[in-house]
């Protein structure tokens, strides 16, 4: 075996868990940012100069869920524009700045737009995530690198609940929304360095020689690929006629 050929298979190996760990490293914050609302809520019971009740902070607790659904109802659209790595590495930025930005709100008013903000975000990672972990997992190992993947989310979720319970108490609320930086300043440094772009992305916009490298970078079948490319052009192409 060539030198070339060993290089090759070590990289096509990292693949197993490159993609993987950096899209369950920020799934994983997605699932701290939509727990973390519910960590607080004594805690903003309690906050005097906001004077919540139960119900207002029931209905800023929705305003996240209302974002996500907005996100994931534009994640299809933005990936075809604009690729999904970068549009995963929009998203992280994006929650992250805003849930950040909720320890700093002012207002409740503030609070509850930057929760909303924030949801589009949430909402938009995890398909965005899902595509790129199932595009580059090995085939006979998707299905648990995909629930591994996807098990970070419940990961974040229990984060959420500990630090909840270490740093509440210490250093009041703002603290747990000022944690989701840490995606901001970890994830998207290592994104834009090691993420690959989405190869099916890359043959669709006709950028068959980046995609031929990734594929042979990461051992992707690029003919496979193609093929669902093709597929999906055709289901689309069918549907604007029959439409028409």
């Amino acid at each position: 075996m060539s030198a070339s050929t060993v290089g090759q298979a070590r990289t096509s190996r990292s693949a197993i868990w490159l993609v993987p760990a950096l899209c369950g490293f920020a799934v994983g914050f997605d699932g701290y940012d939509l727990i973390v609302y519910g960590t607080v809520i004594p805690a903003l019971l309690a906050y005097e100069p906001w004077g919540l009740t139960p119900e207002r902070v029931g209905l800023i607790g929705s305003y996240a869920v209302i974002g996500m659904l907005f996100g994931a109802l534009l994640a299809g659209t933005v990936t075809d524009i604009i690729g999904r790595r970068r549009a995963l590495l929009i998203c992280v930025t994006w929650f992250s700045i805003f849930t950040a930005a909720c320890g700093l709100a002012p207002t409740p008013e503030m609070f509850g737009l930057f929760r909303f903000l924030a949801g589009i975000g949430l909402g938009g990672l995890i398909p965005v995530a899902t595509a790129l972990t199932l595009e580059y997992a090995p085939g006979h190992r998707r299905n648990i690198t995909y629930t591994a993947m996807m098990a970070a989310y419940n990961v974040g979720g229990l984060l959420a609940a500990g630090l909840a319970i270490l740093l509440i108490p210490s250093f009041g609320w703002p603290i747990m929304f000022l944690v989701a930086l840490v995606p901001l300043v970890v994830v998207v440094p290592l994104g834009l360095k090691y993420l690959p772009e989405s190869i099916s992305f890359l043959v669709a916009q006709g950028r068959r020689g980046e995609a031929e490298e990734l594929s042979r970078r990461f051992g992707v079948p690029l003919q496979e690929v193609a093929s669902t490319v093709q597929r999906e052009e055709e289901t689309a192409a069918h549907g604007a006629s029959s439409t028409g």
